[in-house]
């Protein structure tokens, strides 16, 4: 089994990529190789997305089980079926990030570290 991760620091609004993710029909318009989507069922549980994408010039076809909560960040995926993949699970996980600054100005002779 193949297995990858992958992580980066974007400077992007939590929600305006949650929602990114999340918007499963627009991936044909940002997603490479992915050619069709349909979104077969939505529920408070979860979403069922059919997915149809060229990679390498094979088509393939697969659906997966999406679990999603906004407010830990977490979209998961699961396969249900498959013309092409014996297994398909993952997960999005996002984290707020936070960054600061600290600075402070000192006179001759006396460390920054120091009061």
């Amino acid at each position: 089994m193949a297995q990858a991760e992958y992580s980066e620091i974007l400077s992007v609004d939590f929600n305006d990529l949650f929602s990114t993710i999340t918007n499963y029909s627009a991936y044909p318009e940002f997603v490479d190789g992915c050619r069709e989507v349909e979104v077969q069922k939505s529920s408070a549980d979860g979403v069922r997305v059919k997915y149809q994408v060229s990679v390498m010039s094979q088509n393939i076809t697969y659906v997966l089980d999406h679990k999603q909560d906004e407010k830990t960040g977490r979209v998961e995926w699961t396969l249900v079926e498959s013309d092409f993949f014996k297994k398909n699970n993952g997960s999005w996980v996002l984290k707020k990030q936070c960054s600061w600054v600290y600075s402070k100005s000192v006179g001759e002779g006396q460390s920054p570290w120091n009061g």
